[in-house]
Order: C-alpha cells, then structure tokens, then sequence
C-alpha cells in the first residue's frame, strides 16, 4: 500500500518541519515501507517564486493597475488596491531580474553571511511576496501566511474559499503541479498536516481536488491546529465531503491505525483518537492514550529536498520531550494537545537521534522542539554530548526556572553548542505571574537573563501584554524592565493577549475578572476569542500599548532596527547567524541594506544619471497620504488575530463609509532597487531627477536654474547620490540596462 504524506502551504520555508519526518518513520518502521513525504509548503514557494512566473504577475498587475480608474477619490478599499498594484508594479522589474539571486545567496553559505547582501535578498523577496499577493488582490501571500477574503473560523467562508479560482491561488499550483503528480503516484492513503490557520484554505483546497481526481483514496487531516479545531471543523459534516477522517492529538498511532484500516479494505471505527463520518453521521472514536515517546523512532527526512530550503544549513528538528513538564500555566493549552500528558525520551535515545540525524543529513545544528526544555536534560546534555563527541549547535525553549542557571551550567551549555533560549517571561508583574500560575520569580529573572547571556547564550523573552486585570502602569512596567536588560537581551517576541477555548482564563473567566467572552455561532470553526474585562486595559488600550512597546524596540534594539527586523522574522536565519558570528555584534551600527556613498569630490564635474536599479514614478494620488490612512484604519480596527484570516474585508465594511476618501493629487515616488524600498519625492525632485542623463555635467545641469536655485539643486543632487538615487556616469563603465517605468 502507497502512503503519502504532505505538509500543506503556508508557511515557513526556511527548514523542515518535525510533522511529516516523525510520521513517516512511525509508518515506515510499522510496516508501510512505501510512504512518502512531501514538503508542498517549499515546493509551492519554488513555483510561484520563479522567474518566469513572477514576470506572469508582473504583467496581469500592470494590466490592472492601467485599467485603474485614477480620476474620482479613493474609498479605503480602493486605497488599499491602489497601493498593493502600484507598489508591486513599481518592484517587479527588480523582482523579477533579481529573485534567482536572492534564492541563491539565502542558499549560499558564503554569500548568506555577508550581511549587506543578506538584507537586499529577504528584501528582494519580499517585494517577491508582494507582487504575487497584488496579482491575486485581495489575497496575501507573505513567508509565514496566506489569508483571503473569506474567513477561516466560518465553515460556508472555507468552503467557498476552497473553489474560488480568482483568489485562491493555490488551484492554480495544485492543478499545474500537485495533482498531476498525486496521479501519477496513485496512493492508497494521503495524510495532509495542518499545523496553523494558513493552511486551512490550502489543504481544504488540495483534499478537494485529490478527491475529484482519484475518488477511492483515503484523505485523512491533523497536526497541531487539529488538536484545536478538529472536533469543530467536523461537527457539521460538510468539511467530509472532501476528506474521510480527521485525527486529534499525535499522530502516530492514529494514522497507523487508517494504514491498517485502508489496507485491509475497512473503515476506521476502531481507530482510536479519529473522527469519520458512517452512513451521514459524524462519529468521534474513543480517546486512547499516545504511544510512549521511547517507542517513536528517529525522524526520517530521506523524501525531503534539504538543498532546497531557503537556509545555507538546516536546524534539524528534534522532539526530545512530548507535552510540559509544568502544566499549570492559564493561558496556555498545548500540555492538553501535545500528548496530552508530558513525556521525555530516554537520554541514550535522544543521543542516538542526534547522532543519526546529523551524520546522515550532513547538517551539525539541531532544534530541540519542546515546550520548555526540563531542568534534567539541561544538566545533563552537555556532559552527555561530549561524552559520544556530539558537536552540534543548537537552541530551545525553556522557563526562567529557580536555581538552574548558574554560571557554572551556563558554561557548559554554551561549550555543548547551545547559542540561543527562548525564555516564557510573559510579565515583569509579579501579581500577573502569579495570576498566570507561571511559578517564576520576577526577582530572580535578572540574574538569569544576565547569567545566560554573558555565557554567550542569546536570550529570547517571549511577552505578552493585555493579560486580564493588567494595568497600565504593571505593561509599562515590563517595557522598562525590558529596556533595562537590553544589554543582555536579544529579542523580544511580543503580543497581545488572546485567549484559546481549551485555557483556563476560557474555562473560568470570573478567577481572571474577564466578564464577556465574545463567542460568534457563525464561526463555527472559530478557536481564539476575544473578551472584556472589569479592570484592567481593555482591548483597546492594550493594543496602543502594544504598538508603544514595538516602536521603543524596534528603536532600541539592534535586531529590531529598520531592515534587521527580517533576521527576526526568518528565526533559523537569526540561529545561523548566532552559530557563525558568535554574537550578534554585526547589527551595531546597521539598519539598512543602503550602504550610504558619498557624492563624487569633484560634484561639479560628475555626470549623474538615474542609478540602475532606481525608478522614478508620477502618480495620480498621494501614496504617503494613502498608507498613513491605511495604518491609522487598521489600528481601530479591534479584533482578535490569531487563526481568523484576513482583517481586510471587516476593517472596510467597518470603515470604508466613515474614513474619508483621499482625493486625485498628483505626487512622485522612487523605488531604490538596491535597498527594495520606496521614497516619497516631491515633483521638483522628480524634475531634477528626470533631467539627469548622464551625458550634462553638474555644472551645466545648474547653468539651466536661476541663482536663487542652484544651490539647492546642488544640495539636492549632492544627498541624491547619498540615498543612491543617482550614481556618476564618468565613473560607471558598464552599459545601462533598459528601463521600465510602470
């Protein structure tokens, strides 16, 4: 019997996930040595990201953006579509020219490393990103989501979604790709793993169109967002039109039981910890306890491209514990999911999965995938490492536990390859710890941080504001305590609170002073809710403190300054660079990819011309005035955003009559493609820069201004050069590209 197993689109791209490795080891060593894995997030990427298809949207944008009607005032919505094509269209030549070399330097161990270069790649592929979103406006496309009009809490939204082939762009890669090959494989039982809210549509999408193609295959869908939503997404039945069963918790026992099942030409009533559907009735099977972590064996990533991840090096993931060791914090539920029930694997095992894992796939940096990593195997890793000269660099998440950091272990684990932790801060409120049963010390966290870090370890403080009853002054409390240890902290990973239906906060409001719970019975698949409370910030306030908190970070912390953001967003990228640099010194002084140049000695005398890469556009409406517009309409636009999709359609139907429309001005912009970025000009700079021919001397350029002007012309042409708008045509020798205007 033929298994294939795939990791739907969308998400990360940078390394393999530990989903589809774990299960097809678990099938594999069961049995079923004809699985298969297939990593359909990375292979969609490589499809809509190559250069013929890219210069595909690049023409269907233009088409729209022409067609345009520029001659009555913008509406938000209008606003919106405005921006997203006339952005898009003003990158794509640099898009498309340039994407094969950004994939290629982000794949590069060389060239990854050196920093000016890494910047203008994630840049050039973001602008990638965006150019495929406007083809398929209002779809979003970006590294970690893919969000559409259609809600994906609303079951009739998903099921609309899933057939929509004007903005489910996904058909498009399913029919020209997926389902010629899913054909030709023919499997007997196809398992999609869906892990967050962005793979909802697409794996509702690709399940439709594997059960058109071949009727008789068993589709079968879990993974970490089912262990959620599974029982809601299949209360109805409808979603069983297009699949045959949906597994809750781990997946290894269930799916060996679907594989034993189909195999023997049988349904899977005893299967348990599964959900099917029998003569038009939904059936929940019995619950069953998950297997014991020691009987799981090594990941297999044999089927995955490792060469093709968009990383120069793989962090191999690794699953050494299964649940929390702690389980009592409030908010949180993936102790009930994971397992439930904690485990850890035996310490030989976890060698020897380090050990094979590393050896055969070439690649010493691991990811230890746990909720917080236990005290025990802090201890007891290093030493255990060298003892099988195990030399790898890796990194975890962990809780600011009591009496466990002590320079003396910190030492250790830096010399076992350990460069990066990921600590659950959440407050530097004690009351609000408490609250939270987080069982940590506010007073002890200082020293923790600090020990960690002058190892040489850096330190991640996951944060969260708005947790119920929190005052104003205890979130301010925690940006200064922040503020305070930046010396000694790396990266802050911050949000607003969000309460799931498994937590306790759901469970009982009234302990946490929450008196709403706002539940919508038409998002029948909703898992994240919104609430009120009787003290404390309300939503609103909270998220204008969260915005306050993200502009002091991102003013004051090196990771977080203008383009060194990306290397946050891409996490492994960030752990690479650790591995490399030993620190994270290179973000001093940077925050662009812009190198600024100073203009030629002899400015007089230059010939300047527009930069190769630069485009300078007249436009109908003021882009600044747009996107001030856009942010400030987002930012009252309240709602929870965890696994609901796109904001867009709510925050026009909530605004689009009440903001005003922006009004036909005309107004210049120019896009630096050496930096993947836009500024705003006036139309006198467009002037001057339009003159610029490379053939006129400065000289003879200020010849044609009356006296009152020439010096600021001069000025203007000397910081032109500066920002790298203009370069020196004596000085280029090689010949000028043709040039696009949109």
């Amino acid at each position: 019997m033929r298994t294939l197993l795939i990791f739907p689109p969308q998400a990360h791209f940078t390394q393999p996930y530990l989903a589809l490795p774990s299960l097809t080891a678990y099938l594999k060593a069961n049995g079923f040595a004809d699985t298969h894995q297939w990593d359909m997030n990375l292979d969609s990427l490589e499809y809509f990201l190559s250069k013929d298809r890219l210069a595909l949207a690049r023409e269907r944008v233009r088409e729209r953006l022409n067609a345009f009607d520029t001659t009555r005032p913008l509406d938000l919505e209008r606003m919106d579509l405005f921006k997203t094509l006339t952005e898009a269209s003003l990158a794509a030549d640099a898009v498309v020219d340039g994407i094969d070399d950004a994939l290629g330097t982000l794949r590069d161990p060389h060239r990854f490393y050196d920093y000016s270069r890494y910047l203008r790649a994630v840049k050039r592929l973001d602008k990638a990103f965006k150019l495929i979103s406007a083809e398929w406006y209002p779809t979003v496309l970006s590294p970690n989501s893919f969000a559409m009009r259609w809600s994906i809490e609303r079951e009739p939204d998903v099921l609309a979604a899933i057939s929509d082939e004007r903005e489910n762009l996904y058909i498009e890669y399913f029919r020209e790709v997926a389902i010629p090959r899913i054909v030709r494989e023919r499997p007997d039982l196809v398992g999609i793993s869906i892990t967050y809210g962005s793979m909802i549509i697409p794996a509702f999408t690709l399940a439709r169109m594997i059960k058109q193609a071949l009727p008789g295959v068993h589709i079968t869908i879990g993974g970490g967002l089912l262990a959620y939503a599974g029982a809601k997404v299949a209360k109805s039945g409808a979603v069983f039109s297009v699949i045959d069963s949906i597994v809750l918790l781990e997946g290894e026992g269930p799916l060996l039981g679907i594989a034993n099942a189909v195999a023997a030409g049988k349904d899977v009533g005893d299967v348990g910890n599964v959900i099917w559907k029998k003569d038009g009735v939904v059936v929940t099977n019995k619950t069953v306890e998950p297997l014991p972590i020691d009987a799981l064996p090594t990941p297999d990533f044999d089927d995955l491209p490792l060469d093709r991840y968009v990383s120069p090096r793989i962090a191999l993931p690794l699953a050494i514990t299964r649940g929390c060791y702690y389980e009592k914090c409030v908010f949180c539920t993936l102790y009930k999911v994971i397992g439930p029930g904690y485990r850890q694997r035996n310490l030989a095992r976890i060698l020897d999965d380090i050990e094979a894992v590393t050896t055969k796939y070439g690649s010493n940096a691991v990811y230890f995938v746990v909720e917080d990593m236990p005290p025990v195997l802090f201890r007891a890793l290093p030493d255990a490492l060298a003892s099988r000269d195990l030399a790898i660099e890796w990194w975890t998440d962990a809780r600011l536990e009591r009496n466990l950091y002590t320079p003396e272990l910190t030492r250790r684990l830096y010399e076992s390859g350990c460069r990066r932790i990921a600590f659950g801060f959440e407050s530097a409120s004690q009351r609000l710890l408490d609250l939270m049963d987080k069982g940590t010390a506010i007073a002890e966290a200082s020293d923790i941080v600090k020990t960690v870090a002058d190892a040489g370890i850096a330190v991640v403080l996951y944060t969260m504001i708005g947790f119920p009853t929190e005052t104003e002054a205890e979130a301010r409390a925690t940006l200064a305590w922040i503020r305070e240890h930046q010396p000694w902290v790396q990266e802050v990973s911050l949000r607003i609170f969000y309460m799931d239906n498994l937590s306790q906060t759901y469970a009982h409001p009234e302990r946490f002073g929450i008196t709403q719970i706002h539940r919508d019975e038409t998002k029948a698949y909703q898992v994240y809710f919104d609430h009120e409370v009787a003290t404390g910030l309300t939503r609103a306030q909270a998220r204008t403190i969260f915005f306050e908190f993200m502009e002091a970070v991102r003013a004051e912390f090196p990771l977080f300054k203008g383009d060194n953001l990306w290397l946050f967003e891409l996490k492994s990228h960030h752990f690479l660079y650790l591995c490399k640099r030993g620190s994270l010194d290179v973000f001093q002084g940077r925050a662009t990819a812009h190198v600024p140049t100073p203009p030629p000695r002899e400015l007089d005398a230059a010939r300047p011309r527009l930069a190769r890469d630069v485009v300078v556009a007249e436009l109908p409406y003021d882009l600044t005035e747009i996107t001030q517009t856009l942010v400030k309409a987002e930012d009252e636009t309240l709602r929870p955003r965890y696994q609901s999709g796109s904001f867009k359609t709510e925050m026009f139907a909530q605004l689009n009559d009440v903001v005003a429309p922006v009004q036909p001005r005309a107004s210049a912009i120019a896009w630096r493609g050496a930096t993947s970025d836009f500024l705003r000009i006036g139309k006198d700079a467009a002037n001057i820069l339009r003159r610029l021919d490379g053939h006129t001397t400065l000289t003879q350029l200020l010849a044609g201004y009356d006296e009152a002007q020439r010096a600021a012309v001069k000025a203007f042409v000397s910081a032109a050069f500066t920002k790298g708008l203009i370069e020196d045509a004596a000085a280029v020798r090689q010949p000028r590209e043709h040039e696009v205007s949109p």
